[in-house]
């Protein structure tokens, strides 16, 4: 068997909120791992959004989060996906503990963050996520696939200003959360065939001295790397018998459209985000009289925090922990 991957972020760009990289992982079948998804389960899932459609959508999290049920189709998806695994869902913290528990004493520092008994789902029915889990399982039962898991890495405002302050660059804040969720699956490889899917961020063509320099022991082959794709092969010798673990990473532009896992680990990403800005923006509201929310991105984050500034020097709140410096 196969595990196949997929990572991809939410929170980029914004100034306001956290950033979340995201990974998901299927178990298929060796003969089966090079097939796309979405064709191996399209009796419970589809790429394309349509009114009528009764199948799940798993597609770019930009793309499913537009329009007034937007939040509820990244939430359905995401809590149909981790209830194959039997987990329950009812608060955002249930969710905290099940992806990111490492997160939970992080926040603790941050006062907008504070209500995480935020009952879930928000958005969507209970009944619809379990009749979409229960589709899911019988299509990947169909297919000989296991759901493994969901994972999440979050960065709040000020976490995210000290990484700044000790690397001076965005994209390697990015690459050192991308590759604390690799590191459980593959280092060492936990299964003789891991394939590592992730969207490609800003313009970096070459990622081997990246890889080579956190998988030291692995013999590291690049097999492409152009402006729309750079793809990778890493060999470990087991020490324990004569087997050997391949794993292949690929970065690809616009990953979301080319692979089912980029696409629900993007769902994952802007769902988790969207529900940590839900609690920020209660939070100023509640210290702000008819205050608008924000979505955290450059210029409404700017009027945003104009309005807040009174309530932010009264609350005495550091402007280091709230806003992120790039």
């Amino acid at each position: 068997m196969a595990i196949v991957v997929g990572i991809d972020e939410a929170g980029y760009g914004p100034i306001l909120g956290p950033l979340v990289v995201s990974r998901v992982a299927f178990e298929i079948p060796d003969d089966r791992a090079d097939h796309c998804l979405w064709k191996l389960l399209h009796r419970s899932v589809t790429p394309r959004i349509r009114r009528r459609e009764i199948r799940l959508p798993v597609a770019d999290s930009k793309k499913l989060h537009h329009g007034p049920k937007g939040l509820a189709l990244l939430e359905r998806t995401a809590l149909s996906f981790l209830r194959l695994n039997g987990q329950a869902i009812r608060t955002l913290d249930d969710l905290l503990s099940c992806v990111c528990p490492s997160v939970l004493l992080v926040l603790a520092g941050y006062p907008w963050y504070a209500e995480r008994a935020l009952p879930l789902p928000v958005a969507c029915e209970d009944a619809a996520i379990a009749i979409h889990a229960h589709a899911l399982a019988d299509d990947m039962q169909g297919q000989s696939m296991r759901w493994v898991d969901a994972r999440c890495e979050v960065m709040p405002e000020g976490h995210f200003n000290r990484m700044i302050e000790h690397t001076r660059n965005k994209a390697t804040v990015l690459w050192t959360m991308t590759l604390a969720l690799m590191n459980d699956l593959i280092h060492p490889p936990r299964g003789n065939r891991i394939d590592v899917h992730i969207d490609r961020q800003g313009g970096r063509v070459s990622h081997a001295r990246g890889l080579l320099t956190a998988f030291d022991q692995a013999k590291l082959e690049i097999l492409e790397e152009t402006p729309e794709k750079s793809c990778y092969r890493m060999r470990w010798n087991s020490t324990n018998d004569r087997s050997e673990a391949v794993v292949g990473v690929d970065f690809t532009v616009d990953g979301e459209s080319h692979h089912l896992p980029i696409a629900l680990a993007s769902i994952f990403s802007k769902y988790l985000r969207e529900l940590f800005m839900i609690l920020f923006n209660r939070y100023w509201q509640k210290q702000v009289d008819s205050l608008e929310r924000t979505a955290g991105y450059y210029q409404d984050g700017i009027r945003f925090l104009k309005d807040i500034e009174p309530a932010r020097l009264a609350l005495n709140i550091d402007r280091r922990l709230l806003i992120r410096s790039r």
